[in-house]
């Protein structure tokens, strides 16, 4: 039953395009109507090309002019963690050597409170602030 609705519509469907076919007015031949769409075609075509290679080099420019402000940036932030890496490490270092002198001051209080002298026994532990 559903096949012979289907043969149905098709063949109403095909009959009315063969019907509205026949009513329309005649139209400029195939090769006329093609040769004009592709030549509009491949003008719309090379504007675009052209539009798109316009924005590529635009694109292209502001890429180039972010690339170069980000590698300044870079440089300019290298410069800023050396010198506080720099400084950083001369502070390490002076603080080094402040507790190593309080740590010789402290052996040496040892060593004379051991070799009997009451005063180093009593003194105070060495402090490294002392010593900056």
């Amino acid at each position: 039953m559903r096949l012979k609705a289907f043969i149905i519509c098709m063949a109403l469907l095909d009959f009315g395009g063969a019907l509205s076919a026949q009513s329309m007015p005649t139209a400029p031949s195939a090769s006329d109507t093609s040769s004009a769409r592709a030549d509009a075609i491949d003008a719309a075509n090379d504007v675009t090309a052209k539009q798109a290679a316009a924005q590529s080099q635009l694109m292209n420019h502001d890429s180039l002019a972010r690339y170069a402000q980000d590698m300044a940036n870079f440089r300019d932030a290298l410069r800023v963690q050396h010198r506080t890496a720099v400084t950083d490490k001369l502070l390490y270092d002076h603080q080094q050597r402040a507790y190593a002198d309080a740590m010789t001051a402290w052996r040496n209080l040892v060593a004379d409170c051991n070799n009997g002298k009451r005063s180093a026994c009593t003194a105070p532990t060495p402090d490294p602030a002392n010593f900056w």
